[in-house]
């Protein structure tokens, strides 16, 4: 594992902010065009912001998220809010943003549609992932209904929708859309951002919750962040 411990944040989305734009820029060099994917929570908001300062070709970039909530774009728990907010200005506002969230009654209903739309992250340049304190990755929450598929590694689907009823760390928002294991496990570089010694500790558990089952899908290779 490339596990990078900072001691403050400063420091540690300065490296992370360098280390995705390293990747997207060799992405561009190869094949004129890169993909990325992003997530929500607090903990990335800053490193967006850094992001979008740097000095890329972001009109040659398609941007989507590794997972939404059910809810619409302008709700506060919405993740594409988020990177509309801190990420999809400065610099990278020329880099063309994919909804996951459309407009439908729920997220099975929209998977198919989703999917088709989110063909251009089959292989993103980069994504960047959380962790929850119980081990999820994405919206992969232990016991929801559509995990199994989600992590399926043979799986031709690029989304699967999420039923996280009966998961307490899902709170409120159990309905959700998240991208499937062969997508992040096909990632050409995939970043971790957690904080707190207690997230720390699941993650260097050896257990087989599904951060740990991306990182066997990967052969360890994740760049890891941890801000205390």
């Amino acid at each position: 594992m490339a596990f990078h411990a900072f001691k403050n944040k400063t420091e540690a989305f300065s490296f992370a902010s360098k280390l995705c734009a390293d990747a997207i820029s060799k992405t561009i060099e190869a094949n004129a065009h890169a993909s990325m994917l992003l997530s929500g929570g607090t903990t990335p908001a800053p490193l967006y912001e850094r992001l979008s300062h740097e000095a890329l070709s972001w009109s040659r970039v398609d941007v989507g998220l590794v997972d939404e909530r059910w809810v619409e774009p302008d709700d506060q728990a919405s993740n594409e809010r988020l990177v509309r907010t801190h990420f999809l200005q400065n610099n990278a506002s020329a880099a063309s943003f994919v909804p996951m969230k459309i407009p439908s009654l729920n997220a099975k209903n929209a998977e198919q549609d989703v999917d088709a739309m989110y063909k251009p992250f089959a292989k993103p340049s980069v994504a960047i992932i959380g962790m929850g304190p119980d081990g999820h990755t994405a919206s992969w929450f232990p016991e929801s209904k559509g995990l199994d598929e989600a992590m399926n590694s043979s799986t031709s689907k690029r989304v699967q929708a999420i039923d996280a009823t009966n998961c307490a760390v899902a709170g409120a928002h159990t309905s959700r859309m998240t991208v499937t294991m062969p997508v992040l496990a096909n990632a050409d570089a995939v970043l971790l951002l957690i904080s707190g010694d207690q997230k720390r500790a699941v993650l260097q558990k050896q257990c087989s919750l599904p951060i740990h089952k991306l990182f066997t899908e990967r052969d360890d290779q994740i760049e890891t962040v941890w801000i205390p």
